[in-house]
């Protein structure tokens, strides 16, 4: 799978433990540009473990550059009725 000058989403990403985070990696190994979005309450916890570098031995792409990830938006969803 190519996706060179593709970008991205990849909704319910909160760490580097699920399937979202499995998603991003191997679409980053692609070439594509990655965006994700978590949960608000995990946001501030995700971003922070980003930048502190928590993630970075999972970040790593197999040519030895670490997973981009260009934006986190957060995500939150509210049904009034069904």
């Amino acid at each position: 799978m190519l996706c060179v000058g593709k970008r991205a989403f990849i909704a319910g990403v909160a760490d580097d433990n699920g399937y979202g985070w499995a998603i991003a990696k191997s679409l980053a190994e692609a070439g594509a540009e990655i965006l994700v979005g978590t949960w608000v309450p995990a946001l501030n916890i995700f971003e922070s473990s980003l930048r502190r570098g928590k993630f970075d031995e999972s970040r790593k792409l197999q040519d030895g550059s670490l997973m981009e990830i260009t934006k986190v938006y957060p995500l939150d969803a509210v049904y009034d009725t069904p």
